[in-house]
C-alpha cells in the first residue's frame, strides 16, 4: 500500500477504511452506515470527527474522539432511485496521528439496488496533514468535549434500537431529552408484548414469574432438556422480573427520577434485547398449544377472534390495517397447510427460490413493506432475508391464526 510521506514528520499509511453495516433510519432517505477504519502503522490514532458533503449522499460533521482501529457510526440521509448511482461523494475523517492532524478523503460509490438499498463501497483514499487551524483549547474544554453530544447519543439509539415497537414508544421522548420517560416506556413496551404472546392478565413482576417459570412455562426460550437449558429459563425469568420492578416501576411511580441520556440508552438496549429473547420464545404445553377445529373455522369466519398468541384487540386491529393480505394468506394456507415461508415479489421479476414459498406482490398489496412490519413488530412473522427479496417465515400462532390446520 502507498504511503505518503509528511514533512518532517513520520509517514502514516493510508488507512483501510469499509462499510461494516448499514440499516434504514426512521425517516425518509435516512440511513445509519457503520465504518471499519484500521491499518496505521501499528501505531494509536485517534479519529476526532467525520462528514460527507454530498447533495445525494449527505452526512453532517459528527465529532467522535474514538481510538483506532475501531468502527464508527455515521447518521447519513440518502436520496436516489432504484438504479441510480453516486460516485463522487466523499467520507471526510480527521485523524490525530503521532501529535499531528490528518485529513483522509475517501471516495464513495453508491448503487442503489431495486429495492432502494444503497449498496456503498469505498475506492480512492488520500491523506494529507490537516493545516486548518482550530482555537487553543483549555482544560475546560477537553473536559467538555468528553461527555457525548446530543447527535452522537441518537447514532448510538439509531444503530442499537432496533425493534419497531421500542421505536415507536421511546424515539421522540429520547430525542427531546425525556429519557426516564423513555425508558419507562420501553419496559411497558416490553410488558404488553410479553401480555400479548402469554395471553395473560397479569402484569410487571408477577407476569414475568409466571410465564417464564421453569416448570410448565406459557413461554419456554428453549428445550428445557439440560441444565443449560433450565438455567437459562431461570436467569432470563429473574431478568425480565428485575427489569419490571428495578426500572419500570421506580420511573412510572417517581415523579422526581432522572436519567442521563447515556444511563437511559444502556436500559433501552437492554430493553431491546429482552424483545430479542421474547422474539424466540415459545409458547409451553401448558399454555393450551393445541387448538380445536371449532376454533380454527371461529378464526376464519371472524377475523378478530382470539386465538392462542393473538388477542381480540390485536386480531381486530389486523383485521382493520390489512384485510386484503390476511384474505390471500388464508386463502394460500387453505391450499397449502404446511407453507409457512414466503416472499416479497414485483410482477415481472425473475426468483428462483426452493419452490415452497408462497408469494404476495407488492402490486396487489399497497404499502406491502410497512403492513409485514406490523406483522413483525407483533411478533407474529420472522424475518429470514439472506440475498435482494425479502424472506419471511410464519410463527405457528400466526398460521394458526390464519386457519391452518
Amino acid at each position: 500500500m502507498e504511503r505518503i510521506a509528511a514533512p518532517e514528520r513520520a509517514q502514516v499509511k493510508r488507512p483501510w477504511v469499509r462499510v461494516v453495516q448499514t440499516g434504514r433510519g426512521r425517516e425518509s432517505g435516512a440511513w445509519v452506515f457503520t465504518w471499519r477504519i484500521k491499518e496505521l502503522n501499528g501505531a494509536p490514532a485517534v479519529l476526532n470527527w467525520a462528514q460527507i458533503d454530498h447533495p445525494a449522499f449527505r452526512a453532517e460533521r459528527t465529532d467522535l474522539n474514538l481510538e483506532l482501529p475501531g468502527n464508527f457510526t455515521l447518521p447519513v440521509t440518502v436520496h436516489g432511485a432504484p438504479g441510480d448511482e453516486v460516485s463522487d461523494a466523499v467520507l471526510q475523517l480527521g485523524l490525530l496521528w503521532q501529535d499531528q492532524k490528518w485529513l483522509v478523503k475517501v471516495r464513495l460509490v453508491a448503487r442503489f439496488d431495486k429495492n432502494g438499498h444503497p449498496d456503498t463501497k469505498t475506492e480512492d483514499t488520500t491523506a494529507e496533514p490537516d493545516r486548518t487551524e482550530a482555537p487553543e483549547r483549555g482544560p475546560q474544554d477537553e473536559l467538555v468535549t468528553q461527555v457525548p453530544s446530543s447527535q452522537d447519543i441518537m447514532a448510538l439509539y439509531n444503530s442499537l434500537i432496533s425493534y419497531d415497537p421500542l421505536r415507536s414508544a421511546t424515539e421522540k421522548l429520547f430525542m427531546d431529552g425525556h429519557y426516564a420517560e423513555a425508558v419507562e416506556e420501553a419496559y411497558k413496551c416490553l410488558n404488553n408484548a410479553v401480555k400479548d404472546k402469554s395471553r395473560l392478565q397479569k402484569d410487571g413482576y408477577d407476569l414475568m414469574l409466571h410465564v417464564f417459570k421453569e416448570d410448565k412455562p406459557i413461554l419456554k426460550l428453549n428445550n428445557l432438556k439440560t441444565e443449560s437449558d433450565q438455567d437459562e429459563q431461570k436467569g432470563y425469568r429473574f431478568i425480565f422480573a428485575g427489569c419490571m420492578t428495578g426500572i419500570r416501576n421506580p420511573r412510572a411511580h417517581g415523579h422526581d427520577l432522572r436519567d442521563d441520556p447515556s444511563a437511559a440508552l444502556e436500559m433501552l438496549v437492554m430493553a431491546n434485547h429482552l424483545m430479542r429473547v421474547l422474539e424466540r420464545a415459545k409458547r409451553g404445553r401448558s399454555a393450551g398449544a393445541s387448538s380445536t377445529k371449532a376454533t380454527r373455522k371461529q378464526a376464519v369466519s371472524r377475523p378478530d377472534a382470539p386465538v392462542r398468541g393473538v388477542s381480540a384487540e390485536v386480531g381486530g386491529r389486523l383485521a382493520h390495517l390489512m384485510p386484503e393480505l390476511l384474505g390471500e394468506m388464508r386463502a394460500d394456507l387453505a391450499k397449502h397447510p404446511l407453507a409457512r415461508k414466503f416472499v416479497l415479489l414485483r410482477k415481472g421479476w425473475v426468483y428462483l427460490g426452493g419452490g415452497d414459498e408462497l408469494v404476495y406482490y407488492y402490486e396487489d398489496h399497497p404499502e406491502l413493506d410497512s403492513k409485514i412490519r406490523i406483522l413483525q413488530n407483533y411478533l407474529f412473522i420472522n424475518d429470514i432475508t439472506s440475498g435482494q427479496v425479502s424472506r419471511y417465515v410464519m410463527t405457528e400462532d400466526f398460521a394458526t391464526y390464519l386457519g391452518a390446520p
